[in-house]
């Protein structure tokens, strides 16, 4: 009886040093990684976020960018040509930017970039029983805003990653 006991021991010994393993192997992997970046914020707080293919961000704790960023790029990618309830569906990310920016990556230039976007989104909205056409220019004219927030907070990103 005593010997089953002792492998069970040594059995789970074996297995919770393997996983120790793992994880420091699986940071590692992270760390190596050339689309994950590491901030070190002023506060002692280390963000990670993920580069995306489009050369931009994808950050852990804002959902709001993520999901209009990658809606945003979706229509172009579909040259506009989108359904109503595809720009309805941004509503709720495009008016929680504000609400919901990391500390960190929050400046005048990005705060102004936010509220264009929001001032572009809005015009969208109130515009959706217009034409098609004029649907699509608002479209165009939401996604230029949006890339000059992609790009503020591109160099945000960039500041912090070079100091």
């Amino acid at each position: 009886m005593k010997s089953k006991y002792k492998i069970k021991i040594l059995l789970a010994a074996v297995l919770l040093i393997s996983s120790c393993n793992f994880k420091n192997e699986e940071k590692t992997d992270l760390k190596s990684n050339s689309d994950v970046v590491y901030i070190e914020l002023d506060n002692g707080d280390t963000e990670i976020i993920r580069k995306n293919y489009e050369d931009g961000f994808v950050f852990e704790n804002w959902n709001a960018y993520n999901m209009a960023n990658a809606q945003l790029l979706s229509m172009e990618n579909d040259e506009f040509k989108i359904s109503k309830n595809r720009i309805i569906y941004l509503k709720k990310f495009v008016n929680n930017l504000s609400e919901t920016i990391p500390s960190w990556l929050q400046t005048n230039e990005v705060q102004e970039e936010i509220n264009d976007v929001e001032k572009e989104f809005t015009v969208l909205i109130d515009e959706l029983n217009e034409s098609t056409q004029q649907i699509r220019a608002n479209c165009k004219e939401l996604n230029k805003e949006f890339k000059d927030l992609r790009k503020d907070i591109n160099e945000r990103v960039e500041d912090y990653t070079n100091s």
